[in-house]
């Protein structure tokens, strides 16, 4: 835990200072962008169906199972 102390006080000052790392960053160039909406014509002939959720009715009770357990063997008396 000391060693985690003194290494946190130790680099606290560089994970708060972005400008440090600007030199190691890369421009990515976004050529094109993606539209996320389609266009109005493609959404009116979409072949797609909407997708329908149905609930089904709560299950009844269940009346809890009570099993009984054989008493152990004369071999298996000493693990108990």
């Amino acid at each position: 835990m000391q060693r985690y102390q003194d290494l946190a006080s130790q680099h606290s000052a560089a994970s708060s200072d972005f400008t440090q790392y600007l030199a190691c960053l890369q421009v990515i160039e976004q050529t094109a962008r993606r539209t996320s909406e389609l266009p109005v014509a493609d959404r009116l002939n979409s072949a797609r169906r909407p997708i329908v959720i149905e609930y089904a009715r709560e299950a009844k009770p269940v009346t809890p199972f009570r099993g009984e357990v054989k008493p152990p063997s004369a071999d298996q008396a000493d693990l108990f």
